[in-house]
């Protein structure tokens, strides 16, 4: 059974009252945060008193549930859903000198000069600006790399 994804990107919700329950619409335009939503409403409503109406594209809600319909909806229409943390993997400036240089890299300042070599060009490979990464991320490594080299010779 699928749900109403809409185009809208803020979240969005609609309950209208009908005589036997409530008419349920939502949507978001992240389809994540739209099935967590989606989850948490059929996690608190048994599917005795929920119905996905396709053709209308609405849920109907029992009027027994109209107590946790509006717990679900203040929960995650009335307050922005946390944001994702940010990847550990995202890359930040280092400080500047030979350490900074190391830090750029990911290694240690004991690295062997095949080490570095082998970090810069799997960095560049990651955060190269044609393969969809950062310029400046790029610059960055190419002067912790040149800064090593020149050290090494």
């Amino acid at each position: 059974m699928r749900g109403y994804r809409a185009a809208a990107t803020a979240p969005w919700c609609e309950l209208q009252e009908l005589a036997d329950g409530v008419q349920l619409r939502f949507g978001c335009g992240d389809e994540h945060a739209f099935s967590l939503r989606l989850e948490a409403l059929k996690m608190g409503i048994p599917p005795h008193a929920r119905r996905w109406h396709a053709e209308h594209k609405f849920w109907w809600i029992s009027a027994a549930y109209r107590s946790t319909l509006s717990q679900w909806q203040s929960r995650w229409f009335e307050h922005s859903p946390p944001s994702p943390s940010p990847s550990p993997w995202t890359w930040a400036p280092p400080p500047s000198g030979v350490h900074g240089a190391y830090a750029a890299l990911h290694l240690l300042p004991t690295a062997p000069p095949v080490l570095v070599r082998a970090a810069y060009r799997t960095l560049a490979t990651l955060h190269h600006p044609d393969r969809g990464g950062d310029t400046a991320t790029m610059v960055a490594l190419n002067a912790a790399y040149a800064q090593l080299e020149k050290d090494a010779a």
